[in-house]
């Protein structure tokens, strides 16, 4: 089986100082855009919910929605979460408010980018009084059969869907023992144990109950939403997969119910001190984040001695949502969480052993970021320049007093921002540079990415509170071969190999570390596939290496560029 193991922590100085010379210190370039097509592709969606002029938290903390395959035809579709209803909400007459949305792409079929929504008959995704109030979703295939599940996570119960293979899901999320009463916010797909099956991390937010709802003041006066100070936090919840069917229920015997509970609104999973095992990350909001290291069947938190609890001054921050890569690019995972307004974003650079250091003032991040609350974020090459950009969903979760107007007294909306990364894992804000879609004022929450059309670039689903989901279509225009993407699979049922890590070489020079995972962001699901940017490097040969969790390794050689790979664990060649 594939896996995440370091093959030693570090590139040589040889291999960073060639990946440098080549891509230089090159900027997002001046034809890159992401534009909204949603409107033009078929997507019509609003993350929206009934409302009765009380200020309840859970209406401004949603949602998500994630990129799969669901039909296995090589193109990405969409699964967008609605937020339904309230326990005590009326229920509202339009269905479509209580009703998570399916769009398959037709690109395979059609080659154009187009999208049409499944009939609701086929999904069961409607959502009725006392079903939960939907927040997020996370993807991975829980039964070995070669077909992508979703887990969609509410306050409430959550669900397991299960994809039937044909269309159509079920909601086996009772009878897995997965869906909980909490107010689960984002969930985790990984296999914890190295058993071949994929388990479950599901971060819960806070204890909030309608019926015990006070309201809450600004300082200068004046209704506005609690804040998480003002609720009991929940624990969070792990699942292990039996491989049956079902999941045991391992919080306590793993550990990870050790501590006083926090609220978590980030979860992700990659190895954070090179051992070869996953390890898990909580982002918390306004309470210490949390490394939960795996020792082979029980977890330990080590956050505080790893350097990555609180940030560089001590203090622990508003932590949203989170993303993990190697921006440096020295072979390791660095961290990046986004937060509160008057709290810069912060980046916790890996040394390679497990120990983090808060570098967000040096790469830029500081100013550019303490201007806007943070949601969703995407840490990835968007202009295919090598280095990572940073791609963030903004919305204030305290009303903005002054853009308050009679129409829109308690206004939240904050414009989106884009990050271009350059050499030495730094950040410029360019924003400014991008199309007016990704500027717009909107309460955006997650974001869902990637390569919507095939075409060798990045593209995100930004999903908004209250405005129609944006369907952000990278425009670029790359070189048609200065790419190269794969898709790692593993079992009989060949589901994707999540957690598996992956190195590119050019002519034996290693430019690229990585793995494949769908979770991070906030509360959404991204594609699991691995997508290189080239660059100047797009004639020469390419090749890959991928380690598993039991530390094998093979190789596949001369690639060929401008395309996807599917790479089927076993069919490689043996490498050391």
């Amino acid at each position: 089986m594939l896996s995440i193991a370091w093959l030693g922590c570090n590139v040589s100085k040889r291999d960073q100082s060639d990946r440098m010379s080549v891509h230089g210190d090159e900027h997002v370039s001046s034809s890159f855009r992401l534009v909204d097509v949603a409107e033009a592709v078929g997507v019509s969606a609003t993350y929206t919910s009934t409302s009765d002029g009380d200020l309840y938290l859970p209406r401004i903390m949603g949602g998500g929605g994630a990129v799969l395959d669901v039909d296995n035809d090589g193109d990405l579709d969409l699964f967008l979460v609605q937020a339904g209803v309230l326990s005590g909400d009326a229920v509202a007459e339009d269905s479509t408010l209580r009703q998570d949305r399916l769009y398959v792409n037709n690109l395979s079929a059609s080659g154009v980018l187009e999208f049409t929504v499944v009939p609701a008959a086929r999904t069961q995704f409607a959502r009725g009084v006392g079903d939960g109030y939907g927040m997020g979703a996370a993807t991975g295939d829980f039964d070995n059969d070669g077909w992508m599940d979703i887990y969609v996570t509410a306050l409430g119960p959550n669900r397991l869907l299960r994809n039937r293979g044909d269309g159509s899901f079920e909601d086996v999320g009772q009878i897995a023992g997965v869906a909980g009463s909490e107010w689960s916010v984002s969930a985790t797909v990984a296999d914890l144990n190295n058993d071949g099956w994929l388990d479950l991390f599901v971060g819960n937010y806070l204890l909030w109950k309608r019926e015990s709802y006070r309201p809450c003041y600004q300082a200068a006066g004046g209704l506005d939403y609690c804040g998480p100070d003002s609720f009991r936090a929940e624990s969070n919840e792990v699942y292990l997969n039996s491989g049956d069917g079902t999941f045991e229920r391992v919080s306590e015997d793993w550990g990870f119910q050790s501590h006083e509970a926090a609220p978590t609104l980030g979860t992700i999973a990659f190895d954070a001190d090179g051992d070869g095992d996953v390890d898990l990350y909580e982002a918390n909001d306004g309470r210490a984040n949390r490394l939960w290291i795996n020792h082979g069947g029980w977890f330990e938190e080590s956050a505080q001695l790893a350097g990555c609890a609180v940030n560089g001054e001590g203090f622990p921050e508003a932590s949203m949502g989170l993303d993990a890569a190697d921006i440096d690019q020295d072979g390791d995972v660095d961290l990046l969480i986004t937060h509160l307004t008057g709290e810069s974003h912060t980046l916790y650079r890996n040394d390679g052993r497990g120990l983090f250091s808060d570098r967000s003032l040096p790469s830029g991040l500081g100013a550019s970021s303490l201007n806007a609350t943070g949601f969703g974020v995407v840490l990835s090459d968007f202009d295919g320049d090598g280095w990572h950009d940073l791609l963030v969903a903004n919305g204030a979760v305290r009303a903005i007093r002054e853009v308050a107007t009679l129409l829109n007294p308690l206004p939240l909306e904050q414009p989106n921002q884009f990050l271009s990364g350059h050499v030495g894992g730094g950040f410029d804000d360019a924003s400014a540079k991008l199309g007016a879609d990704v500027r717009t004022s909107t309460v955006s929450r997650g974001i869902a990415a990637g390569d919507l059309d095939n075409d060798g670039d990045l593209d995100a689903v930004v999903i908004n509170i209250g405005a129609a989901a944006q369907v952000l279509v990278n425009q670029s225009q790359p070189t048609s071969d200065a790419w190269v993407g794969v898709r790692l699979v593993t079992g009989e049922g060949k589901r994707d190999a999540l957690g598996a890590r992956v190195e590119v070489f050019v002519d034996g020079v290693r430019i690229y570390v990585g793995r494949s995972y769908t979770d991070g962001s906030y509360a959404s699901a991204r594609d699991p596939r691995v997508l290189v940017g080239l660059g100047l490097l797009r004639s020469q040969t390419v090749s890959v290496r991928v380690t598993d969790l039991n530390g094998t390794m093979e190789q596949w050689s001369e690639l060929s560029t401008g395309r996807y790979h599917t790479l089927v664990s076993g069919t490689g060649q043996p490498a050391s």
